[in-house]
């Protein structure tokens, strides 16, 4: 446990990824204001801005560390009843992970300690030794962005403001709505037109306002920056306010192996912990992949892991312009997505600087899997775990599939982002619904025999 750590606003600063300036915690601030005036036309955003940590309160935090190692309840589930193990990461490992972000008082919602899950079948399918899968779709929004919507939510708080605007195709957008929702903030929501529609019922479900606009994400964001600025409303915008990437790191919180952790002999420091060899994410923007980095980044300098996991990000074909630039050096100022799997289908990537930076110093890569694969990999995972995940999500099993090799003797995570029942037409794509049955038993009968032939 932390103990009495009192926060002062001097523990916790603005940094820019990219020069390095500093700047406060303040309301109002989004990007370097240098850097930021180096922004070109189409390409990701320049000047984003990181939560970092003054040198004496790392030292501070270190110096009051103590487990409770006699309360740590190892894990020993074998379950021959059934293929499936979950477990919850408070039965893994929980650092009290309060401390290290720049809020405490964030609301008491079903958010975060999502279940992993390992699946026997499926690994064998996957041909691979060692799968968990980290399952965000029983957040509150049914997916990974509750994550940044809290803390923004709450940032907002701070700064006492309770109007928010987001731009989205619909998972930060319902998410947003959901927690803005639960705090009696009014948010403002910018979306495609062709956003699922059952994104689009959740966000109109949780009384947000609604601004279809008759276009793609990235003019949604624009119309949204505009209409942050002009109304000087809390922009949630994914990459562009620091704290989603700071939000989305408390993933990797969750993400240790306490098994492979160690103490001294007097079970006191070092307090080192393991994390997996190698963790997938589905890349869009490249906030989530930068969250999840910099939550491992950061518990490297307070020491509780010596080493960073190798992260590769998952691109869907035909919107894989952080792939591209990743193995080119070249970034597009006029590109053009086109995927089934919405969630990660952007043109320009406001975090396309960052993630790619990030992801090399994991001595990681990117890897692209096409929409056939996406939808079977969807499928494969719900009939095999009983995760329904959405096309996004589903990419990072599509991954596995498609490069057995690299994952074969591995221990994997594979980040599922968002629950399926969010876009079911492109569930049906992959599936047969079938004709109805005549109303009488034998009809019933011969369409028995015919389905076990299959």
């Amino acid at each position: 446990m932390i103990k009495d750590i009192i926060k002062k606003d001097e523990d916790f600063y603005f940094k820019c990824f990219n020069c390095g300036k500093v700047y406060p915690i303040e309301k109002g601030r989004y990007l370097c204001d240098e850097c930021s005036k180096k922004q070109e036309k189409g390409k990701p955003l320049s000047g984003l801005l990181m939560v970092e940590f003054s040198t004496s309160y790392i030292d501070k935090i270190k110096e009051n560390f103590s487990i409770d190692y006699k309360n740590i309840n190892f894990i020993n589930n074998q379950n021959d009843k059934s293929d499936i193990e979950e477990k919850r990461s408070e039965q893994i490992f929980s650092i009290p992970i309060k401390p290290f972000f720049p809020f405490d008082n964030l609301p008491n919602l079903p958010i975060g300690n999502t279940p992993i899950i390992k699946s026997k079948k499926l690994e064998q399918i996957l041909g691979i030794s060692s799968l968990y899968l980290k399952w965000e779709g029983v957040n509150l929004s049914g997916s990974f962005k509750d994550r940044a919507s809290i803390l923004v939510s709450t940032a907002a708080k701070e700064f006492n403001e309770e109007n928010i605007v987001v731009a989205s195709t619909g998972n930060a957008a319902s998410s947003m709505a959901a927690i803005g929702a639960a705090n009696n903030q009014n948010i403002y929501i910018f979306a495609p037109k062709n956003a699922p529609v059952g994104k689009l019922a959740q966000i109109l479900q949780y009384g947000a306002k609604l601004f279809l606009i008759d276009g793609s994400y990235d003019d949604a964001f624009d119309l949204s920056m505009k209409f942050s600025n002009q109304t000087g409303f809390f922009s949630r915008n994914t990459g562009y306010n620091p704290f989603t990437i700071e939000g989305k790191k408390s993933v990797a919180f969750e993400l240790l192996l306490k098994d492979k952790g160690y103490f001294n002999k007097n079970f006191e420091h070092p307090f080192h912990f393991d994390t997996f060899d190698i963790i997938l994410v589905p890349v869009g923007d490249g906030v989530i992949i930068s969250g999840l980095i910099k939550g491992f980044l950061d518990l490297q300098k307070f020491g509780f892991i010596e080493r960073l996991p190798v992260v590769i990000g998952v691109q869907a074909e035909g919107s894989s312009y952080i792939y591209k630039a990743f193995n080119s050096g070249i970034f597009s100022d006029n590109y053009n997505s086109q995927t089934i799997a919405d969630s990660i289908s952007v043109n320009s990537p406001r975090c396309g600087y960052m993630a790619i930076d990030l992801v090399k110093k994991t001595n990681g890569f990117f890897i692209t899997v096409d929409d056939q694969e996406i939808l079977e990999a969807q499928h494969l995972l719900a009939k095999t775990t009983g995760v329904f995940a959405e096309p996004s999500s589903a990419s990072t099993i599509a991954a596995i599939f498609k490069e057995n090799k690299i994952f074969k003797d591995k221990n994997v995570a594979a980040l599922i982002t968002g629950h399926g029942l969010k876009d079911i037409n492109s569930a049906l794509k992959i599936i047969d619904k079938p004709n109805p049955i005549k109303n009488n038993f034998d009809a019933v009968m011969d369409y028995f025999k015919k389905i076990i032939k299959n």
